[in-house]
């Protein structure tokens, strides 16, 4: 019976096997580690998203400009924030050893704050979905 579940899932057999044993059917709680590591890593990907934002260094005006742009300091710190958040990033996904499915659901999930429903391709995903996440969460809260 596990083995033709696991197979019409994608899942492992010992997954299964464990699911069956269970007195309920949703999911268990997540722990506040990996819903911080999960936050963080959603905060530092909208930043390095955030690039085609970063204002001209061209327009900017030491002390900032009568027209209102920015400063050129207001501009060097957020350059200097989103290359931080670059590296954070990529540590995180190298916590995740750069598995591209991993990465994909942490893109999609914590950092386009999609439901895991949402980021699968259809229901049927939505359980291997949100067992990557899982996984990642914990690789991810588990290393830091």
């Amino acid at each position: 019976m596990e083995s033709a579940l696991a197979a019409q899932h994608g899942l492992n057999q010992k997954t299964v096997a464990k699911w069956r044993k269970r007195a309920f059917v949703h999911d268990a709680p997540m722990g506040p580690i990996a819903r911080a590591a999960g936050e963080r890593y959603g905060e530092v990907w909208r930043r390095v998203r955030m690039d085609a934002q970063i204002p001209c260094s061209l327009e900017a005006l030491p002390g900032g400009g009568p027209g209102g742009g920015p400063g050129l300091a207001q501009v060097l710190a957020h350059g200097a924030q989103t290359e931080r958040a670059r590296r954070v990033l990529a540590n995180l996904r190298a916590r995740l050893s750069h598995q591209p499915d991993l990465v994909a659901v942490c893109d999609a999930v914590c950092g386009e704050e999609k439901t895991p429903r949402e980021a699968a391709a259809g229901e049927r995903d939505a359980a291997r979905v949100e067992a990557l996440l899982k996984v990642a969460l914990d690789l991810m809260a588990g290393a830091g």
